[in-house]
């Protein structure tokens, strides 16, 4: 357990992981300083840290963008076209469906808080989208990602990540053969 030291800040929403990557989005809640200890602490363990800027109006990063698997997110635009996003695929969501992406990827299932059309992109892509109602959450920029912490997370395009007799069945969809698998080889 590390601490972050005052007087940096690092709000936990800041931070997206992809894989070994993870996203910190430099914000009103997260400093450089902030960032500067994620990085001193992450680093050594194996992760790549990126920095990207948060747009104003957007609460935290993860309330813009959500990580769908090891290589591949869901998310705003102005946020997914930055650099530290480079070299993952991604999922567009319009400006007139916010809430779309905030969602939270479990192996090949995604929870959401309603029925957008980029969630109509993931199913495509042979995930289970779950509509849950998160209204409430939603009017304070919340969401599935706010409500839960993932212990093991494995990537559900790469079929030597799957655990061992796996509830989730790996779904291939024409589609999907156009995204990655974050093991290099499969």
């Amino acid at each position: 357990m590390e601490q972050v030291a005052s007087p940096a800040i690092l709000e936990g929403g800041d931070v997206l992981r992809v894989g070994s990557r993870l996203v910190v989005g430099h914000s009103s809640r997260t400093d450089e300083r902030g960032i500067r200890a994620l990085r001193d602490f992450a680093e050594p363990m194996g992760f790549e840290v990126r920095k990207t800027h948060v747009p104003s109006g957007i609460l935290h990063l993860q309330t813009g963008v959500s990580a769908i698997s090891d290589t591949l997110v869901l998310g705003r635009r102005d946020l997914t076209d930055q650099a530290a996003f480079e070299g993952l695929d991604h999922i567009p969501v319009t400006a007139e469906e916010p809430a779309a992406c905030n969602v939270l990827a479990v192996g090949g299932d995604i929870v959401a808080s309603g029925a957008y059309r980029s969630h109509r992109i993931l199913e495509r892509l042979g995930f289970r989208v779950h509509l849950v109602e998160l209204s409430e959450f939603l009017l304070a920029d919340g969401g599935a990602t706010c409500l839960a912490l993932l212990a093991l997370r494995f990537d559900p395009l790469c079929p030597s990540q799957r655990p061992i007799g796996s509830p989730y069945p790996l779904r291939r969809a024409p589609a999907r053969e156009k995204l990655r698998c974050s093991a290099q080889p499969c």
